[in-house]
């Protein structure tokens, strides 16, 4: 009775929980030159549902994101998302492509196949335990879940059933190094060279294991905690100061990132060392995947979040030193020298970012040397005409999800008010930028 009670509270955290990650047929990195990516930012796509999005996987040009009662959600860039048909209500937990094929596994044993992610046959699995992780490498489809089940397929229509030597819940399933690594309820870990005949490993711990992926010669598994291993049998605990549970982690782009409660993201280079991510949302964050050099993350009520482009951001020293002539520097454009005061000019033009269109600026307020922008507010170092002291000022934007990063002698501002933080000075006007020499 204990133990039926035990699984039967793990079901339903299935509500917020989504399978593992590999990152393509053999669990390595598709993309051996890394892309621009602004993981400090992560911009709100619109899925057009409102149920839990458990799995998010790429393949063949697509994200194919899925959920609560059957819902596949597809999109060819991660921004805009479009409902297909399953053809079934259950809840569908897992999702994964390979040999030309997408996967979908669910609850009571549900299977899913699609080359186009539009069209879907139902085939069988031969359980109706519910089958929560899937993965696939070394030419075979592996999918793991309830008591213990383990499945494996080389085309994803005929499956057949593998003794994996436990009834724990199987959560998460990933391949990489090859090896096929299965983690679980309770720590567990087992592995797989084939995906047939299996061995217990131990982890060193007892927490729940709800996720694992491979990348840069490392095994990472996430849950309550993060272990990492080389190999798949020797694994070490890591810190990342998370207070939150991690549901779902993938490797791509040079970059581990995991997700999970409360809408944490972390990211890792080597899975020892995390830096923790703001997502803007409070959302339990249940999977994560890379393609089309991007990531997206799915979760609670519908969620998808993707990365920012750091090519949007304005770098260090993007324009260069001297008189600014018409031309496009970096994101600017400029269109005309508007004045000159003292050694300061000032240019009209525009600036353009990728989620809020283009800035039109113009105008001069004041001559700033300086400008750091986090995101959402911008931090300048300036002076007031007629004066030779230096006085911050700060400001927030109006213009949602500008794009952040530092600038050397790039200045915008809006229709706002930069106030100072000493003197109470205050001064508005129209976007503008200003240079001096």
């Amino acid at each position: 009775m204990k133990k039926l009670f035990v699984v039967l509270a793990i079901v339903l955290l299935m509500v917020i929980l989504g399978c593992s990650s590999s990152n393509d047929a053999t669990g390595r990195s598709s993309t051996p030159t890394p892309a621009s990516i602004n993981l400090d930012e992560w911009i709100t796509r619109t899925s057009g549902t409102t149920n839990v999005l458990t799995r998010v996987a790429y393949g063949n040009g697509t994200f194919v994101a899925v959920g609560d009662n059957g819902t596949i959600d597809t999109s060819a860039d991660g921004t805009t998302w479009q409902l297909q048909t399953s053809g079934t209500t259950n809840y569908i937990y897992c999702v994964t492509y390979g040999n030309g094929t997408f996967v979908v596994v669910g609850y009571g044993g549900i299977i899913l196949t699609s080359s186009n992610s539009s069209t879907w046959q139902s085939q069988t699995s031969g359980t109706t335990n519910n089958l929560v992780g899937l993965t696939y490498g070394n030419g075979t489809f592996v999918a793991v879940g309830d008591n213990g089940t383990i499945k494996t397929s080389s085309d994803g229509k005929t499956w057949q059933s593998r003794t994996s030597g436990t009834t724990n819940f199987l959560y998460g399933v990933t391949y990489g190094n090859g090896t096929f690594v299965a983690v679980g309820y309770g720590g567990i870990i087992f592995t797989s060279a084939d995906g047939t005949t299996w061995q217990h490993q131990t982890s060193g711990t007892t927490n729940t294991f709800f996720s694992v992926t491979y990348g840069n010669g490392t095994f990472v598994a996430v849950g309550a905690s993060i272990f990492t291993s080389a190999d798949g049998t020797t694994w070490h605990h890591q810190t990342s100061g998370a207070t939150d549970a991690f549901l779902g982690v993938t490797y791509d782009n040079g970059t581990f990132v995991a997700v999970g409660g409360n809408g944490i993201i972390y990211t890792s280079v080597d899975g020892k060392t995390w830096q923790s991510r703001t997502s803007g949302t409070t959302n339990n964050l249940v999977a994560v995947a890379y393609g089309n050099s991007t990531f997206v993350v799915v979760g609670d009520v519908g969620t998808i979040l993707q990365s920012g482009d750091s090519n949007n951001v304005t770098p260090p020293g993007e324009f260069p030193i001297g008189t600014w002539d018409a031309g496009t520097y970096g994101s600017f454009t400029v269109t005309k020298l508007v004045q000159t005061i003292g050694t300061t000019k000032y240019y009209s033009g525009s600036v353009t970012y990728s989620t809020c269109g283009t800035l039109n600026v113009s105008g001069s307020q004041v001559d700033a040397n300086q400008i750091v922008f986090d995101g959402y507010t911008f931090v300048v170092l300036a002076q007031d005409y007629g004066t030779l002291n230096p006085t911050v000022y700060s400001f927030q934007t109006t213009v949602d999800q500008l794009h952040g990063g530092n600038a050397v002698g790039a200045y915008i501002w809006g229709n706002l008010v930069i106030t100072t933080n000493t003197t109470g000075k205050s001064y508005s006007g129209q976007y503008e930028f200003t240079k001096t020499q």
